[in-house]
């Protein structure tokens, strides 16, 4: 059979496959922040080394394509079935883009993502005729080669007879994740990926891990994606043959480690940074996160620097206890203080992402929020919207209290968009808390000549000359827009 695997296009600059929280974007730059599927990438690996299928893969989002030319890209490949990697975000984007398809090319679609995990409904009453259940590796596999012999598969699927939806049984999580194959990186475009983190130019994100002990209520992929609470780690020799991969083949400089939680397991830790000074391995990289095992272990910092990490993401989401505690980050403030200390002193970065909007929040537990990523001298952060995606903990609380203003899954981006509102505080209200910090933030960043010139810097390094003009470009009424924001709604937050 012949299968197309594609992530269509969507908004300019929107994330969608590989990530924990797809999203839009409010500046028009498709070359800065360009997140490698990883298990978009994975389920391809599968289903290509078996030699069954010709598959081919179309990154719509990472090559810039619009509609008209990825339609044209179908016509020309003509594929009996059509993969996607849809999110909560996109998912009325990608029905309307498969059922254009359907007009000119009678294909079999799949959908996979949690989204369609926690609501296959709302593609399968849309046209699409199987969701994937689960990490989908094993079930997408089994699914094409039951089609290319007429038939389906007895599990991991959910699809439509006589009018009713059918979900079989999901596959056992794949407990052992050293058994999956490294990707197939000669099916990507390569050259169009990079997840600035490290701060080398041509950075890549790879996962060494899948899994979260932890039980923030918001968090996906460990609810809805997984199905297990068990964290499974990656040979750090495989690990390792994989950035030399990338290295090597695809003149990478820079990896982020996008595990659910890269620092959670010590000897997982130390024999990747172990392997990479071994091999004399002279590269940047950056990881994500949380604050319980670094001030638990922070003898593992000083070897993760030797090895060449520049910069730790931690999600720090509050300054309010009350919120830390609503959203089981299992927490404090007083803990998060410490391991942005140990980090900074051991030398490595520390970016922050917080959040607006989970249960509690009022406009008391914001501003503290705000004075609080300012009090911890961050390298870098990120302001976000709550978003309750379907499956989770946060979902079920908000439906319950009645606190979802839509489900228009279009707006679920947590870019500038809140869906839910609190007890005390409107979606409007969460916004302009949202606004307010982000502009505050990216006012005080561009008075900075220090951050101009890094930022012109590594626009020019990661994107050639025409990328260094088209992102410095769009930047432009970007800022200014942040700006007009921090005016817009200083009162409101301030008063």
């Amino acid at each position: 059979m012949k299968v197309l695997i594609a992530n269509p296009p969507w908004v300019l600059g929107g994330i969608r496959a590989g990530s924990r929280w797809a999203h839009g974007s409010d500046v028009k730059d498709s070359k800065s922040y360009v997140v490698f599927p990883s298990f978009l990438a994975s389920a391809a690996t599968v289903l290509h080394n078996e030699k069954k299928h010709k598959v081919k893969v179309i990154d719509s989002l990472a090559i810039g394509h619009s509609r008209k030319k990825f339609f044209s890209e179908v016509k020309k490949f003509q594929p009996d079935v059509i993969v996607i990697e849809t999110s909560t975000a996109s998912i009325q984007n990608d029905i309307e883009i498969i059922n254009k398809i359907k007009n000119f090319n009678k294909c079999k679609t799949i959908f996979m993502g949690p989204h369609v995990i926690s609501r296959p409904e709302d593609a399968l009453d849309n046209g699409i005729d199987f969701c994937i259940n689960g990490e989908y590796e094993y079930p997408l596999r089994d699914l094409i080669n039951a089609l290319d012999k007429g038939k389906l598969p007895k599990r991991g699927i959910s699809y439509k007879v006589n009018g009713k939806i059918k979900t079989l049984p999901r596959h056992a999580p794949i407990l052992n994740i050293n058994d999956l194959p490294l990707p197939a990186f000669e099916l990507f475009e390569m050259d169009h990926y990079n997840t600035p983190f490290s701060g080398a130019a041509q950075n890549i994100d790879i996962m060494t891990s899948r899994g979260c002990p932890f039980r923030c209520t918001y968090c996906l992929w460990p609810q809805v994606l997984y199905d297990t609470r068990t964290v499974r780690f990656r040979n750090p020799t495989s690990v390792v043959d994989e950035i030399e991969i990338l290295l090597n083949n695809y003149n990478k400089k820079g990896i982020y480690f996008n595990d659910d939680t890269f620092t959670l397991n010590k000897n997982h830790v130390l024999g990747l940074c172990k392997e990479i000074k071994r091999r004399k391995i002279n590269i940047k990289w950056a990881c994500f996160g949380h604050v319980i095992p670094i001030n638990n272990m922070p003898e593992i910092l000083k070897p993760m620097k030797d090895a060449g990490c520049c910069l730790i993401k931690i999600g720090i989401e509050s300054g309010s206890q009350k919120i830390l505690d609503n959203m089981n980050k299992g927490t404090t403030i007083k803990k998060i203080e410490e391991a942005v200390k140990l980090i900074k002193k051991s030398g490595i970065k520390v970016h922050g992402s917080f959040v607006f909007g989970l249960p509690g929040e009022t406009k008391e537990t914001a501003k503290q929020t705000i004075a609080f990523a300012k009090k911890l001298k961050l390298h870098s952060l990120v302001f976000s919207i709550a978003t309750p995606y379907p499956g989770t903990a946060f979902f079920n609380t908000v439906s319950k209290n009645k606190w979802l203003k839509t489900k228009d899954w279009s707006h679920y981006d947590g870019e500038c968009n809140a869906v839910a509102r609190t007890a005390t505080l409107s979606t409007n209200e969460i916004e302009k808390i949202f606004e307010y910090a982000n502009a505050n933030y990216v006012l005080n960043l561009i008075k900075n000549p220090a951050y101009i010139l890094s930022f012109l810097k590594n626009a020019y390094i990661s994107n050639g000359f025409l990328g260094f003009i088209e992102v410095s470009t769009n930047r432009i009424p970007w800022y200014i827009k942040k700006i007009q924001k921090n005016f817009s709604t200083k009162r409101f937050v301030e008063q």
